[in-house]
């Protein structure tokens, strides 16, 4: 294998290629071998780290050329450095693979269509703009409008169903109608802080690095908060003997354990409190078909687990927002008075407005945690009808397939095949080659 590029064979399914800088001979000699292993006229995508994506390329020498494209270094750095300062370190990887999706339940998959077809109503390039400036403006605006959109979701899950056929009606609302709408509600937040970052980025020049901007804006989110949550559970937890030595035991037993309410209190306890709150979050959480937290707290309890091994604990939110605001001053001191203001205005309302970054996926994940759970009630019925044979076994099924008439079984067991098959699959991995410069690699 060159020093130019390491390739990968996952059995018939792709490999990668990580390289840096153009395309020397190597790697293109590369890519045609790791191609023919793939077959002949084999249909691939390519797909760049940047984004930039060809598909159905067919032959060796258009995977090349395709490859060869995205390759164009100059430009490619620019596009970085711009992104993340003049220093950043520019790789370029590509994934070369059989065009697989990610696997998703045909449950997921419907909700998803379902979900994508009415927020096309939303792409309104102009009304976008509109909403970005007035949340930029006005970033106080914006927090109330989260506040009541997160009420209208509390009263929304709140409503009660009853016969199989009103079940699958409420969940058709939720995906169709409800998502949409609560999404719509949502202010911009996303779109005007990125454009408040780009303002600060041209105020402050080359001052600013891309660390100096992630101290200002990190920290500052759902995600940040939950996980700040989960420490502070493991140190209730690393007071209690009993408990710690609980959490010994492998995920799984630790999770059947919770399920029957058999961990010691302080552990059970906890974990109760913290699914009360979180528990509608999955792994792969938008897919309505997959498990959430509250159904399989391997992962949580996985996530105590190591947070009990660990000895540092994370800087608390009012450090790292004093700490923002520290480099927010430090870097409005880096350039004249009229462009330290345009940044410190700048900066200052993009780190209000990071809060609010991951509302709009929360508040979808609650909705598709409710149509899951309407969905589980639905399996059972059918389980009691004589129609499937456990109530998860509706996820692999889609809304018209539940609707319809006779047994079920055998569309979920050609199906749950496929799943587990492409669960199976292993996905192609960016291996780091050795340093070169692009002055080495040209």
């Amino acid at each position: 294998m060159s020093a130019w590029v390491e390739l990968e064979q996952f059995d018939t399914d792709g490999f990668c290629v990580t390289a840096t800088g153009g395309l020397p001979a190597e790697i293109a000699a590369e890519l045609r071998t790791a191609y023919a292993r793939l077959g002949a006229d084999v249909p691939v995508a390519v797909r760049s780290s940047s984004g930039e994506i060809s598909l159905d390329v067919v032959g060796a020498d258009a995977v090349v050329d395709a490859v060869r494209r995205y390759c164009a270094g100059e430009q490619r750095t620019v596009a970085v450095q711009r992104m993340n300062g003049p220093t950043a370190h520019v790789d370029f990887r590509l994934s070369l693979a059989r065009g697989v999706p990610e696997p998703t339940t045909p449950m997921g998959l419907d909700g998803l269509r379902l979900i994508g077809t009415s927020l096309s109503e939303l792409i309104d390039g102009r009304r976008s703009r509109f909403r970005a400036l007035s949340v930029a403006v006005a970033p106080s605006s914006a927090h109330r409008r989260v506040r009541r959109a997160s009420a209208r979701v509390t009263t929304l899950l709140g409503a009660a169903t009853r016969s199989t056929a009103a079940r699958l009606d409420f969940v058709e609302r939720l995906l169709r109608t409800e998502a949409t709408a609560l999404l719509h509600r949502l202010p911009a937040a996303s779109a005007a802080g990125v454009a408040l970052t780009d303002l600060a980025r041209k105020a402050l020049g080359k001052t600013a690095h891309h660390s100096d901007l992630q101290t200002v804006l990190r920290g500052h989110d759902l995600t940040a908060e939950l996980d700040l949550e989960l420490w502070a559970l493991a140190e209730r937890v690393r007071t209690d003997e009993e408990s710690v030595r609980a959490l010994d035991d492998s995920p799984e037993t630790v999770a059947a354990r919770y399920r029957v309410g058999a961990l010691p209190a302080v552990l059970q306890d906890g974990l109760v409190e913290f699914f009360g709150q979180h528990g509608h979050r999955g792994v792969t959480e938008l897919d309505l078909g997959t498990p959430r937290w509250s159904e399989d707290p391997a992962p949580i309890v996985a996530v105590l687990a190591d947070h009990l091994r660990a000895t540092d604990a994370p800087e608390g939110l009012a450090a790292r927002a004093e700490a923002a605001e520290r480099k927010i001053a430090e870097l409005a001191a880096r350039v004249g008075l009229v462009r330290g203001r345009i940044a410190r205005f700048a900066l200052g309302r993009a780190r209000k407005l990071a809060a609010l970054r991951e509302t709009p996926k929360y508040l979808l994940v609650r909705i598709l945690a409710a149509a899951r759970r309407e969905l589980r009630m639905v399996g059972a019925e059918l389980v009691a009808a004589d129609r499937l044979d456990a109530p998860t076994d509706v996820f692999f099924l889609d809304l018209r397939d539940v609707r319809s008439q006779g047994d079920l079984r055998t569309i979920v067991a050609e199906r749950r095949a496929t799943y587990e098959l492409e669960l199976r699959r292993r996905v192609p991995w960016p291996i780091q080659p050795d340093e070169l410069t692009v002055e080495q690699a040209s």
